[in-house]
């Protein structure tokens, strides 16, 4: 609980500073990298999530960007008759695609809608399968690789011209093994130059 209430006192201590000064100008022809963390939801349960990403500013509206992230232990059941086989396997996901901002001139917060596609590594692992509820032989899950695509939406919250925080939450959909849509929510530093 101490750490919770220290992380948030630092984190209004910079926002209030941040707010004290100048709006930065959204531009054309920058650079960004960032870092994020957060989760996944929609294939089990909350999972732990992380990634990096790297973009360059057409335009103040049109930012293309690609990243990575990685999700591990993702759990699956599939049924074969009245087999089931229960599984964790991880992913590695791969995207580009595009950010189309929304400057709001005099602000720090920059909101943008997102629209991308990629590649979605799934790792291989062992499942275990029950027949009728009676356990049976351990199954090999061969890895594999997906199409997907991904739309959502975040913002970017300027703490200096160079530098701020940034959410977003994005929904995937993919195209082999793991058809449903699902989702990610996460958050990060961004750095532009």
């Amino acid at each position: 609980m101490t750490k919770t209430i220290r992380f948030l006192s630092i984190a209004v201590l910079v926002a209030g500073a941040a707010a004290a000064q100048d709006a930065p100008e959204v531009k054309a022809n920058t650079w960004e990298i960032g870092t994020f963390a957060g989760s996944s939801f929609g294939l089990d349960n909350f999972r732990v999530m992380a990634g990096a990403n790297a973009g360059y500013a057409v335009t103040k509206v049109l930012f293309p960007y690609a990243e990575v992230s990685y999700l591990p232990g993702i759990a699956r059941r599939e049924t074969f008759g009245r087999t089931q086989v229960n599984y964790e396997l991880p992913m590695t996901d791969f995207h580009a695609g595009l950010h189309l901002r929304a400057p709001i001139p005099g602000k720090r917060f920059v909101p943008y809608g997102i629209i991308g596609f990629g590649l979605i590594r799934i790792g291989s692992g062992v499942g275990k399968s029950t027949t009728d509820g009676v356990p049976g032989n351990d199954i090999s899950i061969s890895s594999s690789t997906e199409f997907a695509t991904n739309f959502g939406g975040g913002a970017r919250v300027y703490v200096t011209e160079r530098w701020g925080f940034r959410v977003e939450a994005k929904a995937y959909k993919p195209t082999g093994r793991f058809t449903d849509i699902f989702g990610r929510v996460a958050g990060g530093l961004f750095w532009q130059f």
